[in-house]
């Protein structure tokens, strides 16, 4: 198997000679190509290769100053509309006569609303942007590989070309069943997801269908305010009253026909949803996303792994008509197996179908798994019935691995001989066992 990259590879040791398409070669090509084995890189070749390709992410878009950020909180047309309103408004103050402050006090109201508004739109914003980040910080990026020939588990940002990756069932990489192993052939900005990353910051940013109405009805209420202010203004000027009369009666005509106290609403009602929201652990990043939120009748989620602690604990073992309690929790092998002379050699079995291995405390606190949780589940209850897991396979090692098959409920090998001796049943769905 390969990792995901670009489809025609460059050889990791030269970087210059192009090869075919990597999904063309045999597994022992890609290793030859790669300048790798079977048994992975040496501790010395991954470190050389980090420092060559580099740590295995995308490059880290750059975030908008703080100003900008606050900035393009006036941008919206609507609150072009109330700026210009209230800067109407300050002039039909200075230009009347005798002042009223009233007046004043409408172009300071509507310019508080403005001010409010993005207030309100800002501190959101930014505050769902540093809990992204810490959320994102938080999250484990990790990756199971063959160094020396010793299954190891290291951050994803270190891996590089030529190492081998383990993969089973329950990985997040959309592993359903069975297990493999793959060959990184890129890493960073020229895999496949790099490729992605580039096409998705050059598309362009695009509004949403709640940003759109708003502009058309501020285009609308702004050209009808317009027109109907010059109406009032021509209509009233054949009565003889003095011109800067009849233009601060036609600003504030103007003025009373926009509807300043809409996005400061606006504002409110979305960030009362976000907060809603916040209180079932959702985290929204823009007061807009809401709206578009609002509109979903339909979600999709794929759950893998377990909830809680992610953790599997055997507690009891069934076996020749009688269940044995089980002691202890969690991935450590304290604990006892009741009877354990009676089920010795149903957990050997179960130990030995297992791929993954335990691993014990070392910077951590707790004994951790490396692979399927309930495989480590497996592994526990055999430590803890006295068996060695490690001394048990040296014993007896694998010959090859028929994949388990979730749907028939037996190993896809036993599925085909179970074809072979009832042929009769190949066009009624299958046999039952």
């Amino acid at each position: 198997m390969t990792g995901g990259g670009t489809d025609a590879a460059v050889d990791a040791t030269s970087g210059s000679a192009p090869r075919p398409p990597v999904r063309e070669l045999t597994a022992g090509d890609v290793l030859t190509a790669l300048n790798t084995s079977r048994r992975g890189l040496s501790a010395e070749r991954a470190r050389a290769g980090l420092e060559r390709y580099g740590p295995n992410e995308m490059p880290r878009t750059r975030r908008r100053p703080l100003w900008r950020q606050l900035t393009a909180q006036f941008t919206d047309l609507f609150a072009v509309v109330l700026v210009v309103a209230s800067g109407i408004t300050f002039l039909a103050y200075w230009l009347e006569e005798p002042r009223d402050v009233g007046t004043l006090q409408l172009a300071v109201a509507i310019l508080g609303v403005v001010v409010l508004n993005a207030a309100i739109g800002f501190a959101q914003e930014y505050s769902a942007e540093r809990t992204a980040q810490a959320l994102e910080a938080m999250v484990p990026h990790a990756s199971r590989v063959l160094r020396d020939g010793r299954r190891l588990e290291v951050s994803a940002r270190d891996l590089v070309p030529g190492d081998v990756v383990v993969l089973e069932a329950g990985d997040a990489a959309d592993v359903v069943a069975g297990s493999g192993r793959a060959v990184v052939y890129a890493t960073g900005a020229t895999t496949e997801f790099g490729r992605i990353y580039r096409l998705a910051a050059a598309a362009p940013r695009q509004k949403t269908p709640l940003q759109h109405q708003v502009a058309s009805m501020a285009r609308r209420v702004a050209g009808a305010a317009l027109a109907i202010g010059a109406l009032m203004f021509a209509v009233r000027l054949p009565t003889g009253e003095s011109v800067v009369t009849l233009f601060v009666f036609a600003l504030g005509v103007i003025v009373a026909l926009v509807p300043e106290e809409l996005p400061a609403t606006l504002s409110v009602s979305l960030a009362i949803g976000v907060r809603r929201m916040a209180r079932r652990h959702a985290l929204i990043k823009q007061l807009l996303a809401v709206e578009a939120l609002g509109s979903t009748t339909v979600v999709c989620t794929d759950k893998t792994g377990t909830l809680t602690q992610a953790e599997m604990t055997v507690t009891r073992v069934w076996a020749g008509g009688a269940t044995r309690a089980v002691t202890g929790v969690g991935y450590a092998p304290g604990g006892e197996v009741a009877d354990a002379a009676r089920v010795r050699e149903l957990l050997r079995v179960a130990g030995l179908c297992c791929n993954a291995r335990l691993v014990p405390p070392e910077d951590t606190q707790h004994w951790r798994v490396l692979g399927d949780t309930t495989e480590g589940a497996l592994l526990v209850v055999a430590a803890k019935a006295g068996l060695d897991p490690s001394a048990e396979e040296a014993a007896a090692p694998r010959v090859t691995e028929f994949p388990f098959d979730s749907d028939r409920k037996l190993t896809k090998e036993r599925r085909r001989s179970c074809w072979r001796a009832a042929p009769r049943w190949s066009g009624r769905g299958g046999v039952g066992h």
